[in-house]
């Protein structure tokens, strides 16, 4: 496990009152048996919620390219590799901010697992300590789905673009 300098992760698309704006970048990375990795957190003090299922989302950091913080975040969130396969499409999302709120837009690739990484995850913030699952894709909608529904946070609802993703597995 690595950690990231505080300054290395200071970015300019936070959310921040007077400018309730958040830019990311996911990925859906599947294996082998079409099966997509994903967060499970029992409990997320991040989202003050419990059962909740997430893919890998990074925020840009300046001057990084799509590339750089998609293989960011694949090493700290999940610490694998993954080949960068196609962009498929984007989700535009609301959650509440500090004072005001977000309106959160996550561009997200379709990405072939490679291998796990020496040393594993970066230790940087709550999506370093959950739970990695495989799961198939229509079980990770369904749940996902549920989630946004009982939660009633889009952002949290990623339904749609692991369905997407899904149909380029097939």
């Amino acid at each position: 496990m690595y950690a990231i300098p505080k300054d290395e992760r200071e970015n300019y698309f936070r959310g921040e009152v007077g400018t309730p704006y958040h830019l990311s970048i996911g990925a859906v990375v599947f294996n082998d048996k079409s099966e997509i990795l994903t967060h499970y957190f029992k409990r997320s003090s991040l989202h003050d919620l419990d059962d909740i299922y997430i893919l890998m989302r990074e925020t840009l950091l300046p001057n990084e390219t799509l590339e750089e913080a998609v293989k960011r975040g694949l090493k700290e969130e999940f610490g694998v590799i993954a080949k960068m396969e196609s962009f498929i499409g984007s989700l535009v999302s609301h959650f509440p901010g500090a004072k005001e709120e977000v309106e959160k837009t996550t561009g997200y690739f379709l990405c072939q697992y490679v291998t796990d990484i020496t040393g594993g995850r970066a230790v940087i913030d709550e999506e370093s300590t959950s739970e990695l699952q495989w799961l198939q894709p229509e079980e990770l909608a369904n749940k996902m789905r549920k989630q946004g529904e009982r939660t009633g946070r889009s952002d949290l609802d990623e339904s749609k673009i692991v369905l997407r993703a899904a149909t380029k597995l097939h």
